[in-house]
């Protein structure tokens, strides 16, 4: 488990399935396919800093990457949950 945690600071796109940040980026590809997956990662990491103002940044990244509202409220929402 310990592995997993610090390969998902090194290798972003790499960790184990249920770490916050892959929800994410799985929920908004998933989801919307045409989103841009390096706008994608970078947003889920600013989510998965937590709190209002990490959840807000994913929120707006995704959005001026014309992800759709709900998609993106549930993946920042998502990147921010403990595990």
């Amino acid at each position: 488990m310990t592995a997993a945690r610090t390969t998902a600071r090194s290798a972003p796109l790499a960790p184990a399935a249920h770490a916050t940040p892959q929800a994410c980026f799985y929920t908004v590809l998933e989801q919307h396919p045409e989103a841009n997956p390096e706008v994608v990662e970078r947003a889920c990491l600013r989510g998965a800093e937590g709190g209002p103002e990490g959840v807000r940044a994913c929120y707006v990244e995704l959005r001026r990457d014309y992800v759709p509202a709900v998609i993106a409220y549930e993946a920042c929402h998502r990147a921010a949950e403990e595990e």
